[in-house]
């Protein structure tokens, strides 16, 4: 009956830490998950890609490793990324389905592939993406026509014997 005790005493708490552990351990990954998720969802539409969007995917390997579906639907648009030419409604669908599988993993069930088609960017960060290509274009322009830049290098005249 003493051992018993003892044993409960001992193997109690113990129990207890391991499964506060673990518990911590899995909300430590679903959040990370979750996190993963929502920098995609954020940045899904957004050309060229941001970097932060870019470091996302290099993550899902490691963070999803777990979750065939997710790791399969991410073979497919990291395929589709090397495809020539480059076909970005093919790119974007792949992504799609990437949310998708990513948002089922997390217990987003009811959520239709519509809803990560929809985008809002205001007009003004439009203009400005459209703005910046032009000056972009534009100094390329100048840049492939310029001979060089500042004072040409004259040759020494005064060099005669």
């Amino acid at each position: 009956m003493v051992i018993l005790t003892i044993l409960a005493i001992v193997i109690g708490p113990t129990i207890g830490v391991l499964i506060t552990l673990w518990s911590n351990s899995k909300k430590e990954k679903n959040l990370q998950r979750m996190n993963l998720f929502l920098k995609l969802l954020a940045y899904r539409k957004s050309y060229p890609f941001p970097i932060d969007f870019v470091n996302a995917l290099n993550m899902i390997d490691v963070i999803y490793h777990d979750y065939n579906k997710v790791i399969n639907a991410w073979k497919k648009l990291f395929a589709s990324f090397h495809a020539i030419p480059y076909d970005i409604p093919a790119m974007q669908r792949k992504l799609l389905d990437l949310l998708d599988e990513m948002a089922k993993s997390l217990g987003y069930l009811d959520i239709k592939q519509t809803a990560f088609d929809s985008f809002y960017e205001p007009k003004s960060e439009m203009e400005k993406k459209k703005l910046q290509g032009k000056l972009d274009q534009e100094t390329l322009r100048v840049l492939k026509n310029s001979q060089s830049f500042g004072i040409p290098i004259q040759p020494n005249q005064n060099n005669h014997k």
